[in-house]
């Protein structure tokens, strides 16, 4: 707004008439040909204009006039030199409660302006329990309640006299705990003040947990206003949340923890896509005793309470990954296995069936943090082999007759046994999906042939059939993960190419010999062209290793069944 012709336009606006307004006029000439008005003696320059508008944050609009071009305006209203003008309205430009900004900084004038701009309501007691009973029957007349709790004499910062103007569809105000400590004791205010409170229609109400800073608050109140987090304490929890009637989320934290904090944000994302699930933080600081009794060791923690059983997670997570970690324990991949299910899925198995089973206990820190992973491994697998867990707490007889002594321990019952006591051990060093579904891999039939230094000259250097070769390393978690897409393109090419796999470890002279030099690594060998004579070692490179590609790049190089299974068709007919 720099010219005469929309000044009036602009201030009046029906979005910006009621707004308050800071007009900086330059009535200074220009120095040099081109100065913008910001350039200009005594004026202010456009990057104090700028940050003005910043600071104040759409709370008060921000405008400049040059004086030299709209002359006849300034002169109406008795500009007569560069000046900075607060205005509590756009359509109040006469008003007595007009202001001159003796300042030249754009801190130092948003200082100013913050206090001019009204101070926060006071509530009593009695008005505030009037709103929070309104908002309780859903009074339509009644707008939810940003309220600023201080105690004594503090009183909030100038700036948050913007946030009025950032959320005018709710209604912002202070309150006094001096006043009544008994109100702010229910609320569990008195030794955590000052605190944000947002009272939305309905009754029920949350706590900021942020920076003090207008913004923030502004945000918090849009957040909470948009999805519904319950706040609990000892009137709301247990009962209902382990009722068994509703699904619960519920997220135990401490204020002091940062992870804690930028998980509140992610918790309301969800709760504003589920609305079948019921959200609800407890503050471990101020109720210390549900905390205990929910066995919380860390923060945070996430509980979902599915007919009364609680699942645990612990950790920051994104939205994205609550909602995979609710949808897994709502429809479960792993299953919850007891004596009975034991017996008869495990002990009773059929021999083509592969089990992994996780033995674990609730307040157990790493079997917390294996919980998604081996979900994640059941979704992987998909059938291929199947997972169970058991809580070891819950069913310590089945542990104690199964020898389990630590947690958490993972056992896989092998294809080709019977019963529960023939099982493998996982050992690996990491817990996680890669490992645990290479590791599910080794144990499952395999078209793959395991290649040795003692074997790999006869069997794949002179073979004549062609080879693909996975050289592997076991220790390297890529090459587990890529386990299972070797073992599709071994079964998917099995009539056409033979597989194998090389271990690089166990037989390094191998993977020396052929230039290995990184893991996964996957070599084809088209077969001699002479009987007895050996190939290149080295073979031939493939850059894509993967199935989509390899697949169709084998099949288009090796168009031919193999001999043996020509041979075998002709013994079979005679």
């Amino acid at each position: 707004m720099q010219n005469t012709g929309n000044f009036k336009a602009v201030l009046l606006d029906p979005e910006k008439k009621d707004q308050p307004w800071v007009i900086s006029y330059c009535t200074a000439e220009k120095e040099r040909e081109g100065d913008s008005v910001g350039e200009r003696l005594g004026c202010l320059d456009s990057d104090d204009t700028l940050k003005l508008a910043a600071i104040l944050n759409k709370a008060v609009h921000v405008g400049s006039v040059d004086c030299i071009a709209s002359k006849s305006l300034c002169e109406k209203l008795k500009i007569e030199e560069s000046t900075v003008m607060y205005y509590p309205s756009g359509s109040k430009l006469q008003s007595k409660q007009k202001q001159m900004l003796e300042f030249d900084e754009s801190k130092q004038i948003a200082k100013e302006v913050l206090r001019l701009l009204p101070a926060l309501t006071t509530l009593t007691t009695e008005q505030l329990q009037l709103a929070r009973e309104n908002l309780k029957k859903k009074d339509p007349a009644q707008r939810p309640l940003v309220v600023y709790f201080i105690t004594g004499s503090s009183e909030p910062d100038n700036e948050l006299r913007k946030l009025p103007k950032l959320v005018p569809q709710f209604k912002v105000a202070l309150f006094n705990c001096s006043t009544d400590a008994t109100l702010c004791d229910q609320l569990y205010l008195t030794n955590h003040l000052p605190k944000v409170t947002f009272f939305r229609v309905g009754g029920e109400h949350e706590f900021h947990h942020g920076r003090s800073f207008a913004a923030d608050i502004a945000a918090f109140a849009r957040e909470s206003f948009q999805s519904l987090v319950h706040v609990l304490d000892p009137s709301s929890f247990p009962s209902p949340v382990t009722d068994g009637q509703n699904i619960w989320l519920v997220d135990f934290f401490s204020p002091h923890c940062s992870s804690c904090l930028q998980l509140i944000p992610e918790l309301h994302k969800v709760a504003k896509q589920l609305g079948d699930v019921e959200f609800g933080t407890v503050d471990c600081t101020i109720h210390k005793e549900i905390c205990s009794q929910q066995q919380i060791r860390s923060y945070p923690t996430m509980i979902l309470f599915n007919n009364s059983k609680p699942h645990h997670s612990v950790g920051y997570m994104h939205s994205s990954q609550i909602m995979e970690y609710i949808e897994d324990i709502l429809n479960p991949k792993v299953v919850a296995l007891d004596l009975d299910l034991f017996t008869t899925l495990i002990a009773q198995r059929s021999k083509d069936e592969l089990w992994l089973v996780d033995f674990f206990a609730p307040w157990c820190g790493p079997c917390q943090q294996l919980a998604p992973e081996w979900r994640r491994v059941a979704k992987r697998l998909n059938g291929t082999a199947r997972l169970g867990s058991v809580d070891c707490v819950e069913h310590q007889q089945l542990c104690s007759s199964q020898s389990v002594s630590g947690y958490p321990t993972i056992r896989a019952y092998p294809v080709g046994k019977t019963g529960s006591s023939m099982y493998s051990t996982y050992n690996g060093w990491f817990r996680n999906v890669q490992s645990l579904v290479g590791w599910a891999y080794q144990l499952l039939p395999s078209s793959v042939t395991i290649i040795t230094k003692q074997n790999f000259r006869d069997k794949v250097l002179r073979s004549e059939d062609p080879w693909v070769v996975d050289f592997y390393a076991p220790w390297c978690g890529p090459c587990q993960a890529y386990m299972p897409n070797f073992e599709e393109i071994a079964k998917t090419m099995k009539d056409h190419v033979r597989a194998g796999k090389v271990d690089c470890q166990a037989h390094a002279s191998i993977c020396q010999q052929a230039s290995i030099t990184g893991y996964p690594s996957v070599r084809i060998y088209k077969g001699t062209t002479t009987k007895g004579y050996s190939q290149n070692w080295y073979g031939e490179g493939v850059q894509n290793i993967y199935p989509n590609f390899l697949i169709p790049h084998l099949k288009q190089k090796f168009p031919n069944k193999l001999q043996e299974f020509s041979t075998k068709t002709v013994k079979d007919e005679l």
